[in-house]
């Protein structure tokens, strides 16, 4: 069975801590292990985690399609600024630009294959379903994370060409278009005409990290397509970073799909990365999550994969690295989960959402 991954920050890892994907898990800890590289923060302030994510992993889990964001967010002054940054738009632009070309590179040497298009996905898809996937790219959708790179509303059409289809308005803390994870508050004047601009390119709105109060302001603008990239649920997780019931009911309802996350401390209330043990939390608490949504939902049209896995250190004790992530499969069973259920979880979900999204919205394809 192949796997779609809604969230993985294969980009981040390399040009934030020289995580080259190409290389294994096994080559980058044994580089980490002798120049500490674990120890030195991204530019966002984020310290690294021992590597639990590349390519060679990803064939190894038969992962064929990837979500993978390019990030640049600029460091505002002044309560609510939870993570560093770069000075200005102008600055996180030429940033997130360089994500752009990493992922370029990676495609000219093909190791992944950006995709687009339906008809793209399609024939990617049928190709990891009938050939042996060692041999064939990883299927790689760009997503924008926090928006701060889009320097001005009318630039969405130059990103569109540039390959991204996703944009995320946030991340963490205060941003230049919304107030994000940690920071109750609405969008800023400037997010309505660039959710005009976006929905008007054809651009799928990414909901994850936005406050509350944000996000049902953005949905009210938006009318486009919409996800939760990679989101569990607050009624396990006491943290905003999670969606409420109202908001799952929210996205069902404009037919969105939500990844659930694989990150340990967003499946453990008070879990601190490289503070708490790494035993306490097991790959079944994300099952459950997974499990809520679909009885919110009545089905299992709405729910995918999203692991936004970074680091051992915060990755679910019976997980080595995303080579593992087929252990869900047994455990999704376990809960009464059918062949084909597991298969839209898994995979479905999200190429169905992709597929017909770009055949009905996107006007520049």
């Amino acid at each position: 069975m192949i796997i779609f991954d809604g969230h993985l920050d294969i980009s981040y890892f390399a040009m934030e801590w020289g995580q080259e994907q190409t290389w294994s898990v096994a080559k980058l800890r044994q580089l980490q292990s002798t120049r500490n590289l674990q120890m030195a923060p991204s530019s966002a302030g984020i310290r690294a985690g021992t590597s639990v994510v590349a390519l060679p992993e990803l064939h190894t889990a038969r992962i064929a399609t990837i979500m993978s964001p390019i990030y640049g967010r600029v460091a505002r002054e002044g309560p609510g600024n939870l993570k560093g940054g770069c000075r200005t738009q102008q600055i996180a632009y030429a940033r997130a630009q360089g994500f752009i070309a990493y992922h370029r590179v990676l495609e000219a040497q093909g190791h992944i294959r950006i995709i687009k298009d339906a008809t793209t996905l399609d024939a990617h898809t049928a190709e990891w379903e009938n050939s042996d996937p060692q041999k064939l790219p990883i299927g790689t959708i760009i997503s924008m994370e926090c928006a701060d790179p889009i320097v001005y509303p009318e630039q969405v059409y130059q990103w569109w060409d540039d390959g991204l289809r996703v944009i995320g308005l946030t991340h963490f803390g205060v941003n230049i278009y919304a107030h994000g994870t940690g920071v109750p508050g609405p969008l800023f004047p400037g997010a309505r005409p660039l959710l005009k601009a976006m929905e008007a390119a054809g651009f799928i709105l990414d909901t994850t990290h936005l406050a509350e109060e944000a996000f049902w302001q953005a949905l009210d603008i938006f009318h486009g397509p919409i996800i939760a990239s990679h989101n569990n649920c607050r009624a396990y997780m006491r943290i905003d970073r999670h969606l409420t019931d109202d908001q799952i009911k929210a996205l069902i309802e404009r037919d969105a799909v939500i990844g659930a996350v694989l990150e340990a401390w967003q499946l453990y209330p008070d879990f601190e990365v490289f503070t708490t043990p790494n035993t306490v939390v097991s790959g079944a608490e994300m099952v459950r999550h997974i499990d809520r949504i679909c009885q919110i939902a009545g089905n299992t049209r709405h729910i995918a994969i999203g692991t936004d896995l970074a680091g051992k250190e915060w990755t679910p004790y019976d997980f080595d690295s995303i080579a593992d992530l087929p252990k869900i499969i047994p455990m999704l069973q376990t809960r009464g989960y059918s062949a084909d259920d597991i298969k839209a979880i898994l995979y479905g979900n999200w190429h169905r959402f992709y597929r017909e999204t770009w055949s009905r919205h996107s006007r520049r394809a």
